[in-house]
């Protein structure tokens, strides 16, 4: 049976937040909201007790504690504050993208949609690097807007990983903050190369991930467990949404064994019955049929990358009964016979001179 926990969050991610929940405090925000939708214990958050959390608890901490700041941060300049809506809105828009460069130009429109509640996000692609910057719209710098748009860096980093099905590496991380207030935060060393200082905040990568296909669908987003390279979150199950932890299990199956596992097999190995499995994941507006779906549209644009795998060869590595009902399948996901991706692919790698993302 599955269980336990993640192991104790890093030193850099629990200051990180400590520094966040004393400024919540300095500014008299109660943090009785934070506490009651991260399922932390009042006493832990408000005794700054930190480092009894795991990353997935200290990850959904950080993500309250910066909209709580986020939230103050709009009302003193008289912006509306982010609804919840809106956030969905965002979502939806990054899922309705058939690549992540479609995303993240819908991403930019559902920006401007939300009157500068987000503030305002632009892809922009300079030969073969692609940078997204983000403009919070604020009036000056400070601590706390530092902070904030950090979060949001790493978040919609986190995000656009999470709709291709693998982590997206980074060039360089943007923050048009000096030196001085971004060390305040005292976060040390983090996966990517930081530019402070800079015209802009945002981060860049390869443009050659752009034309990576948005794997994601739409009730995907109920197990969508937290991402984010300041609280260092990993890939282990505990913690994560019921549908996420099944995803994952399914998918380490397909890999290894070429079977997705049965229903009956996932709640054995989650310690649940079928029906209470089936009712969970239906309350999380999730079904099995969809995660297996999900499971193997990621493992066959990896597959696809190799290219002395025949769409045979794929396809019975996918648990599908004939290479027919893969071509039929992929079509129905990506508006395209599998092998017209292989052939984008490999003119892809030709001209880009980075290596195929996708390989």
């Amino acid at each position: 049976m599955e269980g336990g926990l993640n192991g104790d969050a890093p030193a850099s991610s629990q200051r990180f937040a400590r520094q966040m929940l004393a400024m919540v405090q300095s500014l008299g925000l109660s943090v009785a909201e934070v506490v009651e939708t991260s399922g932390l214990d009042a006493a832990d958050v408000e005794g700054f007790v930190l480092p009894a959390l795991d990353t997935a608890q200290l990850g959904r901490l950080g993500s309250r504690l910066a909209g709580l700041l986020a939230r103050h941060a709009n009302m003193a300049e008289g912006r509306a504050p982010l609804r919840p809506g809106d956030w969905r809105v965002f979502l939806y828009c990054l899922l309705a993208g058939r690549t992540l460069r479609d995303a993240l130009l819908h991403a930019g429109d559902a920006f401007q949609a939300l009157d500068g509640r987000c503030g305002q996000i632009e892809l922009r692609q300079n030969g073969a690097i692609a940078e997204v910057r983000i403009d919070s719209l604020r009036s000056g710098p400070s601590l706390v807007g530092c902070a904030v748009d950090l979060n949001g860096v790493a978040s919609i980093h986190g995000l656009l990983g999470w709709l291709i099905g693998r982590p997206l590496p980074l060039r360089s991380i943007q923050i048009a903050y000096d030196d001085g207030l971004y060390r305040r935060l005292d976060l040390g060393d983090l996966p990517y190369p930081v530019i402070t200082g800079a015209a802009w905040t945002g981060f860049s990568f390869a443009a050659a991930w752009l034309d990576l296909p948005v794997l994601r669908a739409l009730d995907e987003l109920a197990g969508r467990g937290p991402q984010s390279f300041l609280f260092d979150v990993d890939g282990t199950s505990a913690g994560l949404p019921l549908p996420e932890r099944v995803r994952r299990f399914a998918i380490r199956a397909l890999r290894s064994r070429g079977r997705l596992p049965s229903f009956a097999d996932v709640g054995a190995h989650l310690g649940v019955s079928e029906p209470t499995l089936r009712r969970h994941l239906a309350g999380q507006g999730a079904s099995y049929r969809n995660i297996k779906a999900s499971c193997r549209r990621e493992l066959g644009l990896e597959l696809l990358g190799q290219p002395q795998l025949s769409i045979e060869d794929i396809a019975a590595r996918l648990d599908f009964c004939d290479a027919d009902a893969f071509r039929g399948a992929f079509r129905e996901w990506f508006g395209k016979p599998p092998a017209a991706y292989r052939r984008e692919l490999a003119v892809s790698a030709s001209v880009s001179q980075y290596p195929d993302p996708a390989g």
